[in-house]
């Protein structure tokens, strides 16, 4: 083993799934756009030691860093000393200075340095514990803002010279030493690692880890540690693999208690003589980096250095890429120190020559683009100088970087070290491709569809979830990107994510009815907790992603809205609330767990708190939704108003740019609107939802504000049995500054549909300001005796934030004649009319329409001949009229051509509730009909095509070419070369593209021709008889047959074939009005 090992060597211490619900799952490869670090802070310590090397070592751990100056001579000279900071506002403050309580000489105390929340071990490797530089490390414990020593830790087989302490790692209760030297039987400098386990406040030595495998000597394993969830990250730089010293890695898995088991050995297979692999290790996850600090990765670059990363693929590591600098030269030592945060690499190449001096230091960031990963940026300081070493260390922290430069000259005489401070955009929400972008993006509770226009790809859908659930997006996996995820209230309550790193699905309890979904990063492991907010009892309960310990602390009460933010700055989120009633803010800080109240706003205002000026602490902020004014506390510049929005409008602040500061913007519903406000550049806007969808941004804001009630405005409506309609209120209470809907429906009492009145079922959807909505209920004339009937009204299904209120049930009672005629109502020409305008176009008659065919009836007079054909022609003419082949025919056509439905007839109930929806408003001749029909079918065709049933035969994962060609497919249609490429040009805008392409089909001229005598047979099942073909008395479609194949014989010829004769003719039909 050669000796330049032993002379240059320094170490770096880095440290039943219940998917019901998903119908389909589409994950979306998208490139990974460049995270861009700037140099944010320089930090020096408090006392400067001459030559102290301060920034030798770094760890950081959520608000807490610890830098090693190894030479420090505060106890003694070189004994060394390490030194503690926290960082609050986005600036990083010493906390303590850390001293071993036996420090001497030369100890060099800070070699190696570890954080895990209020523990840190530090390695002074050349320590005297019983033996020359055999070494140790000491286990500080932080209790406030006080560090204390709590142990010092030796190997049980200690021997001179095995530099015990030349690398640390912790977690939790686990600590590991690296003691790189150490000598096994036969092996000198073989190197070992010991593990601690920590009970109560004692720590033992539980395990002692050596390398595997014939001649050892030299290998150095230990002399880079680092720990990511349950696996251990050993280096072994002087490994003989494939060649003298090319160096190796092993991976440990633990197996319980502390304890770890071997799960693989990695090597280079282009490894040489004395690269030095392993050197430095980092991990985060399933993705590991080693360093080959004297790699040669070209000819005439000797020792120019390199990185290798490797990807776990749940049995194996794989070698995935090797990492080299763009601008390498010999003798940078690229891979002298690695680190690995959010998807993030970072390289030091600690002996770069710069353009200031030789061996001014410089680090690399790589990023994975698409299947590769890809350098992004060199960093240096703002104060580079010859023979700084930046880049010596590495660590990274909540998406921020630091990098020490432990030979920085502060002032005469030199060496005495500085770290700098690095940040990148703050992790971006809603991010779904990872490119440090916002993406407008909705969430529909009604059917669980997902839609958003990825910054870096373009729209895409995705379908998870189901009606009800409450949306719960995060960075759960911590991969840089956001994850699909609902919450679904019940007794228990359930969370389902699907990880965009891996598509995996989870399952997990937490939570109950009633509680409101909060996720955020609550431990600072830099991937989001699962956590609920109990309104009842002001308690937030989460599931720590880092130990899956349950935590509940209490903050707020009834009525307050929770909201996620990180309002100290420390990458951890703060439980935190905004109390409408006091208009105040309630927070509580992670970093000291203080709480406090801030007045701020109006109790009207909503609130919208996120990062506006890029300092990494939320600022406090408002929206007034009645004046469209934003107030800012930004915590840089003080308070700022900002005009951006119209009374009704959501506020959805987010990053949509990428340059870290929070744009203002806001989601209007109708017609599912987006104005964005860009701190970069102008505003821009742009049509993306409907007014069904619910924006992701500020998610958890809107699904806790107060819910508006909904109910009728009576609870018996009574009517008279005449050919009438009757008006039905449903009211609407509490904010008006948003867009809610609810579901009603008739259903039989004693009185009964198709005698007594029609089926009215359909959506109320109230717009912004709106407060009373109406629907009718026509009633049936006849001249039966038959007393008082009921029918029974209800709603339901509510959403945008509404609940059905006590009166969600009502009665409708219609009052039999005094007398009855003595004729079938149906033998009176002006009521006949009336109930065809019922029974085909749902609406009451127009006037001048009730004249006209009354008039064509009568004018008949005593010809009765006559009036028989009259009669025949008028009621067809109300399905062969415009109105009903613009609504009830199209609502046929979209059943027919793209639902699986029995020999392709829609059933009765459902064709009502759309023909009404399609429908409603449209009187054909009246000013703007075709302008309201218009809108009608655009607003029902996207609603159908997000329909569960239609989105299973239709996956939103489906190209434009491939959901256009199943449509047709599906629908028997052979579309011409130019209206395929028409229906696959609709997505060139997204949305609303497949409604537009379900439209285009449904009036294909050659469907409507196909299927129009099959049509008109069932609309005389429909309209005469109110009842689907195959239902009693028939029971099976013979009759539908019969009638369908006599009207083919005459070619659709309705008198010849005497079809609707026969049907309006018919005791069925007659027994509706009279016995």
């Amino acid at each position: 083993m050669n000796d330049q090992i032993k002379q240059s060597n320094q170490t770096k211490s880095h440290w039943d799934i219940r998917i019901t619900l998903v119908l389909a799952i589409l994950v979306f490869a998208a490139p990974v756009l460049a995270a861009s670090f700037s140099q944010k802070q320089k930090i020096t310590s408090t006392p400067r030691g001459v030559g102290a090397q301060f920034g030798y070592a770094i760890a950081i751990d959520g608000n807490t860093m610890v830098v090693g100056a190894r030479f420090d001579s505060t106890t003694a000279s070189q004994a060394g000393a390490a030194f503690v900071y926290v960082l609050n506002a986005g600036t990083w403050t010493q906390q303590a200075q850390l001293l071993a309580n036996d420090g001497a000489a030369s100890d060099k105390f800070g070699q190696s340095v570890a954080i895990s929340s209020d523990t840190i071990v530090i390695g002074a490797y050349q320590a005297n514990a019983g033996f020359n530089n055999n070494g140790a490390a000491y286990v500080f414990v932080r209790n406030g803002t006080t560090w204390t020593q709590q142990q010092k830790l030796t190997a049980s087989d200690s021997t001179a010279d095995d530099e015990f302490g030349n690398a640390v790692a912790i977690k939790g209760d686990s600590i590991v030493v690296g003691s790189h030297f150490a000598d096994l039987p036969g092996n000198a400098s073989a190197g070992s690692a010991y593990l601690y386990r920590r009970t109560g406040s004692v720590w033992t030595e539980t395990q002692k880890l050596t390398p595997a495998g014939g001649v050892i000597l030299g290998d150095l394993f230990g002399d880079s540690l680092a720990i990511s969830g349950d696996k251990l990250v050993v280096g072994s730089p002087g490994a003989d693999i494939p060649q003298t010293a090319a160096g190796a890695v092993y991976v440990y898995v633990e197996i319980g208690g502390g304890l770890y088991s071997l799960q693989q050995k990695l090597a280079i297979l282009d490894g040489t003589n004395g690269d030095n692999f392993g050197g430095a290790v980092a991990i985060e996850g399933n993705t590991l980096v080693g360093g080959a600090r004297e790699d040669t990765p070209v000819a005439g670059k000797s020792q120019a250095g390199a990185a290798y990363v490797f990807q776990f693929d749940g049995s194996i590591w794989n070698l995935e890429q090797k990492l080299v600098a763009s601008d390498g030269a010999a003798i940078d030592r690229f891979g002298w120190s690695v680190a690995i945060g959010r998807g993030v690499v970072a390289i030091g190449a600690r002996e770069d020559d710069t353009a200031v001096g030789p061996d001014a230091g410089s680090a690399y960031t790589f990023q994975k683009v698409s299947s590769a990963w890809t350098e992004q940026q060199k960093l240096t300081p703002s104060d580079p100088f010859n023979g700084d070493r930046f880049g010596g260390s590495l660590a990274f922290g909540s998406g921020r970087l630091a990098v020490g430069a432990s030979e920085k000259n502060l002032t005469s005489p030199n060496g005495q070290g500085a770290v700098y401070f690095f940040t990148s955009p703050r992790l971006t929400f809603p991010d779904f491709d990872g490119d440090k972008k916002a993406d407008v993006s909705i969430f529909n509770p009604v059917n669980g569809l997902w839609s958003v226009r990825e910054s870096s790809s373009g729209a895409r859908a995705r379908q998870f979830g189901a009606a009800g659930d409450l949306q719960a997006p995060a960075d759960y996996d911590g991969d840089g990107k956001t994850d699909l995820s609902v919450f679904r209230r019940g007794p228990i309550g359930l969370w389902f994510i699907q990880f965009s790193s891996n598509s995996n699905l989870s399952g997990v309890d937490l939570g109950m009815t009633g509680d409101l979904p909060v996720p955020g990063d609550f431990d600072g492991d830099e991937k989001s907790d699962r956590c609920v907010f109990r309104p009842s009892t002001g308690e937030w309960i989460r599931i720590n992603s880092s130990n899956g310990q349950t935590v509940t602390l209490v903050m707020g009460t009834v009525g307050d809205i929770p909201l996620i933010g990180d309002f100290d700055g420390d990458g951890k989120s703060d439980a935190s609330y905004w109390r409408s009633s006091t208009a105040s803010f309630g927070i509580l800080l992670s970093s000291t767990g203080a709480t406090s109240s801030i007045n701020f706003g109006t109790s009207d205002d909503i609130p919208a708190p996120a990062d506006y000026d890029d300092d990494g602490v939320t600022d406090l902020a408002v929206y007034s939704p009645s004046s469209g004014i934003w107030s800012i506390q930004m915590s840089t510049v003080g308070l700022q108003f900002v005009q951006f929005g119209l009374p009704g409008d959501m506020p959805t602040p987010a990053d949509y740019d990428g340059d870290g500061r929070a744009d203002v913007a806001i989601f209007r519903s109708s017609p599912g609107t987006w104005f964005l406000s860009r701190t970069s550049g102008a505003s821009t806007s742009e049509v993306f939802g409907t007014a069904f969808d619910e924006p992701v941004p500020l998610f958890f804001v809107r699904q806790s504000l107060p819910p508006n009630n909904l109910q009728f405005s009576a609870a018996n409506y009574i009517v008279m049995e005449d050919p009438t309609a009757v008006e039905i209120i449903v009211t609407r209470s509490g904010d008006l500054n948003r867009i809610v809907a609810v579901n009603y429906a008739t259903s039989d009492g004693t009185a009964k549909q198709a005698t007594d009145y029609s089926v009215a079922v359909g959506t109320l959807i109230f717009g912004v300001g709106e407060s009373v909505k109406t629907f009718r209920v026509s009633i049936t004339e006849d001249a039966v005796v038959e007393g008082t009937e009921t029918a029974t009204l209800t709603l339901s299904n509510p959403s945008g934030g509404a609940i059905v209120g006590s009166l969600g049930v009502a009665t409708l009672t219609i009052l039999d004649d005094a007398t009855e005629q003595s004729v079938n109502p149906y033998d009176v020409a002006g009521i006949y009319v009336d109930e065809h305008y019922f029974d085909f176009l749902n609406r009451e008659a127009d006037p001048s329409g009730h004249a006209f065919w009354t008039n064509e009836i009568t004018g008949c007079g005593s010809d009765v001949h006559c009036t028989d054909v009259k009669r025949i022609n008028v009621s067809a003419a109300y399905f062969l009229s415009i109105e009903f082949q613009e609504t009830g025919y199209l609502v046929y056509r979209f059943y027919n051509a793209a639902l699986n439905r029995p020999n392709g007839l829609v059933r009765y109930l459902e064709f009502l509730k759309d023909t009404q929806s399609i429908g409603r408003g449209v009187v054909v001749g009246v000013t703007g009909w075709e302008a309201k029909l218009d809108a009608n079918k655009t607003a029902f065709a996207n609603e159908f095509v997000e329909r569960p049933e239609f989105i299973a035969l239709y996956p939103v994962t489906q190209t434009p070419a491939e959901f256009v060609d199943a449509l047709y497919a599906h629908a028997g249609i052979v579309p011409t070369p130019s209206e395929r490429q028409a229906s696959i040009d609709e997505f060139n805008n997204f949305n609303g593209a497949r409604g537009r392409v379900l439209r285009r089909l449904g009036e294909n001229q050659t469907l409507a021709q196909r299927e129009f005598n099959r049509a008109f047979v069932l609309m005389q099942y429909f309209g005469y008889l109110r009842r689907n073909p195959d239902d009693a008395p028939d029971n099976d479609l013979s009759g539908y047959n019969f009638w369908l194949n006599k009207l083919n014989q005459f070619h659709g010829n309705f008198v010849n074939a005497e079809m609707v004769k026969a049907f309006i003719l018919s005791a069925e039909y007659r027994r509706r009005f009279a016995n």
